[in-house]
């Protein structure tokens, strides 16, 4: 475009230079009593003329040129001004909505603890209450605590926000590449000291606080994941969820909502479900996977023992996940327990879009021989022990 203006440019100074020069030389022939050099002087005025009033009609166009660029420029800045505007309130509107979400999780987690004190009657252990891994291998509390302290220190965790999410890697094989996190919850008291989930995980069974454990690492999984979710979008992360958390009416329905303001994170954010829960579930269990299912979330079927699986109803329901201990799987593949045939499991988990996950591998020799049938992912020490999540992922 630049050099077709000044071709054009060139282009109407060589015509009206060359038509003063032509001028020039006919005068004396036009008017003979001219002098000699007026004809000359004359071609200079004109050339001079003309280059004038090109100059300032080329000066009247550009300067139209840029009011109009002008004019473009405050547009294109208006509407981006407007965009800004709306999605300001379009954030503020969603963090409003998050924020108070959050703070009925919150309120409802503190109601339970009021509410469930270690004089509520005991209760048995629940399917879906998943313990942490060995205790030996994990941070232990520094000091002993009787059972009224430990939910002290729980309930002022939750309002102190001392709750911390602990990640598991789960890797591709035979890569070793994280691709997963499963996560786990430590509770700090006021002092440092942490308490990990085998020392609470049985007092709240006792004192029926089983789903409150489940909602507090979900609780907290969540919010970490929205805060660390723009640099960690290719990773997912597992969070377990009992099935008193599933049926548990009051709290779900506020979960359900809670949820809604963060379905970006349903990409990454995978709920694991006991096999033993999802066998005996009921009506309410179902409509609980289908409220999850329908914002958009996976499922991981955890705790399998028996690997005679439903994978057409998993599928329905939205399992892409199933996690089977390394154990539990050789045994069966070497007909001690069961029989399974891994190629025929492995097609008909191809089928329905599904990923196993062995879990539980401590050495290179069981990993070899799970290697041998082409096990996908893995799970286990030998691949990294739970990490605080800032340094985990």
């Amino acid at each position: 475009m630049g050099a077709f203006v000044i071709r054009t440019h060139v282009l109407i100074a060589a015509g009206y230079t060359a038509l003063s020069a032509a001028l020039a030389v006919l005068l004396p022939y036009l008017v003979p009593m001219l002098q000699l050099t007026a004809p000359i002087v004359i071609g200079v005025v004109l050339v001079m003329l003309f280059a004038f009033l090109h100059a300032i009609v080329a000066r009247g166009r550009r300067l139209r040129w840029m009011e109009a660029e002008l004019e473009g420029q405050r547009e294109r800045l208006t509407y981006l001004e407007t965009e800004i505007r709306a999605l300001r309130t379009e954030q503020g509107k969603s963090g409003s909505g998050a924020m108070l979400a959050e703070v009925k999780v919150l309120q409802s987690l503190l109601k339970q603890l009021n509410q469930k004190r270690p004089a509520a009657e005991a209760t048995a252990p629940a399917a879906g209450t998943k313990a942490a891994p060995p205790a030996a291998r994990l941070p232990a509390a520094r000091v002993e605590l009787d059972d009224d302290a430990v939910l002290d220190i729980v309930e002022e965790a939750l309002r102190d926000s001392r709750i911390d999410l602990f990640l598991q890697p789960i890797v591709d094989l035979p890569q070793r590449r994280p691709r997963f996190y499963e996560c786990f919850t430590r509770i700090r008291s006021g002092d440092g000291t942490l308490i990990t989930p085998e020392r609470y995980i049985s007092i709240a069974e006792e004192a029926g606080l089983v789903s409150t454990n489940d909602n507090m690492l979900l609780f907290r999984a969540v919010q970490i994941l929205r805060q660390r979710r723009p640099g960690k979008a290719e990773f997912g992360f597992l969070c377990n969820i009992s099935n008193h958390s599933l049926t548990d009416v009051d709290f779900f329905n506020q979960f359900i909502e809670f949820l809604s303001e963060h379905r970006s994170l349903a990409h990454n954010l995978i709920f694991e479900f006991a096999q033993p829960d999802i066998r005996r579930g009921d009506a309410k269990t179902e409509h609980a996977l289908a409220q999850l299912a329908h914002l958009g979330f996976r499922f991981s079927l955890d705790q399998t023992y028996d690997l005679d699986l439903d994978l057409d109803g998993l599928s329905r329901r939205g399992f892409k996940f199933i996690k089977v201990e390394a154990t539990l799987l050789l045994d069966a593949l070497k007909r001690r327990v069961g029989s399974l045939d891994m190629a025929d499991f492995k097609r008909r988990l191809n089928r329905h879009a599904m990923d196993l996950i062995v879990e539980k591998i401590e050495t290179e020799d069981e990993l070899r021989e799970l290697l041998d049938y082409g096990v996908d992912f893995g799970q286990g020490y030998l691949f990294g022990e739970p990490k605080l999540s800032a340094d985990a992922a």
